[in-house]
């Protein structure tokens, strides 16, 4: 734990945490604005296309503790590789 009182150490900690509210925050600014085109896409009202927002705000912030804590158990190499093959997999079996 005594990493964690060096003064070059926490400065990097909190660039990196708010670098990560940053992108958050980019993330559902940029869902935000795409809320009319889901209401013409869905043919519904905004209360119900602000549930959207609400998901993914909610997913996100279940997901990205979650990412980490799998990162430690299984190491993030094989996490990151296992993302790619999910994603590949699952992208293929739309079409």
């Amino acid at each position: 734990m005594d990493h964690f009182l060096n003064p070059s150490c926490s400065s990097f900690l909190i660039l990196i945490l708010s670098n990560r509210f940053f992108y958050f925050n980019l993330s559902t600014v940029s869902l935000n604005i795409s809320l009319p085109g889901f209401m013409d896409i869905f043919d519904t009202d905004l209360t119900t296309v602000q549930w959207l927002m609400t998901g993914f705000t909610f997913a996100t912030g279940i997901i990205a503790p979650l990412c980490g804590y799998l990162g430690n158990c299984f190491g993030t190499r094989k996490l990151f590789l296992l993302s790619v093959a999910g994603l590949m997999t699952l992208t293929l079996r739309s079409f």
